[in-house]
């Protein structure tokens, strides 16, 4: 589903964030978003999931993924996923195979009953993967998911992003801080700058994550340019 916004304005106090902002996400695309720390990144990702009360936002069901797991430290790693299920599949022994099929995509297998605190970083975001991704949504939204984690084990997730994505397609609204990050993995690009989103990339390949020795060296000048205006 398209996730569209018409007119959208967000104010905290005197302070105008989103600003009579009108932008429509493409669907089953990723799109990132960039912008400078105190743009309003989190703040639009929070609207659309409407943990702000917003008008102008027209969009489906939504999966969250923040910047920290978010995990259910009581309960093991089976059940942290299971639990987005019960409103949906009523049959516990279809959530049972919906859940241990996501985990074994995850690359999690065998770790059904490990506890949260049992996890490193990158098992934790890949737990919090599945279940943004088994729960039946048509959006997901993602707030620098994998901020914390070091080159690697971000390109890793890079890859099983892409690789979620093409089996069970969402509209994915990507929130970075990255610019290399972004054009890895995006199908579109917007910078968020004084209330507006503005389109600066748009890709057609279907390889992601992306070789980015493979990108022009004006590609990356228009997004840094972007993100330099004031």
């Amino acid at each position: 589903m398209q996730v569209k916004l018409s007119n959208v304005t967000v104010k905290y106090a005197d302070k105008i964030i989103l600003d009579d902002l009108t932008y429509t996400f493409a669907e089953n695309k990723i799109t990132c978003i960039l912008g400078r720390s105190g743009a309003g990144k989190t703040t639009l990702l929070n609207a659309v999931a409407k943990l702000i009360p917003t008008e102008g936002i027209t969009t489906a069901e939504t999966a969250y993924m923040f910047q920290t797991p978010c995990l259910i430290p009581a309960v093991n790693v089976f059940t942290n996923v299971e639990l987005v299920l019960f409103n949906s599949i009523k049959d516990a022994s279809v959530r049972r195979n919906t859940v241990s099929n996501m985990l074994a995509e995850v690359g999690l297998k065998g770790y059904e009953k490990r506890m949260p605190y049992t996890l490193s970083g990158g098992e934790k975001q890949r737990v919090s993967m599945a279940r943004a991704f088994v729960f039946p949504s048509e959006v997901l939204l993602m707030d620098e998911p994998f901020q914390s984690l070091d080159v690697v084990l971000c390109n890793r997730m890079l890859q099983l992003l892409a690789q979620l994505n093409r089996k069970s397609p969402k509209t994915v609204l990507y929130v970075t801080h990255s610019p290399e990050e972004a054009l890895q993995i995006a199908d579109n690009i917007a910078v968020l700058r004084n209330g507006k989103l503005y389109d600066v990339a748009c890709f057609e390949d279907k390889e992601r994550p992306r070789d980015l020795s493979s990108l022009s060296s004006s590609v990356r000048s228009e997004i840094y340019g972007a993100l330099m205006k004031d």
